[in-house]
């Protein structure tokens, strides 16, 4: 990933002349972040897609990551991990949730609401 970085910035800064060395790791680091989760979100998709829990995945992405930005959370030291670990979680999550809508749903409810 570092390298498509490095190209991407010595591309937007052919000429040296834009940004000094910091702004160079600044944006470097930005660009590493935006195209790690932009690979991880897809990649969770892609995989919920092919389950067959698109739908649920989206919302539980969307739900995982407000919580993240407002209350931290663990940092894996390789994007692999971290791909790992993300994708594990929702995906059982979403497992795990459709499994326990059937324990506490009233069947007879659900199809007079929603089988009509």
């Amino acid at each position: 990933m570092e390298t498509i970085t490095n190209k991407i910035i010595g591309y937007l800064d052919s000429d040296e002349n834009i940004w000094d060395d910091v702004d160079r790791a600044r944006m470097a680091l930005g660009l590493q972040v935006l195209i790690h989760n932009f690979i991880m979100i897809s990649v969770i998709l892609i995989i919920a897609q092919m389950v067959g829990i698109l739908g649920e995945a989206v919302i539980l992405l969307v739900a995982y990551g407000l919580l993240k930005i407002t209350a931290g959370g663990i940092h894996f030291k390789k994007s692999v991990t971290c791909l790992l670990g993300t994708g594990v979680f929702v995906i059982a999550g979403v497992l795990a949730s459709r499994q326990l809508i059937f324990l506490f749903v009233d069947y007879d409810f659900y199809d007079s609401i929603f089988c009509m």
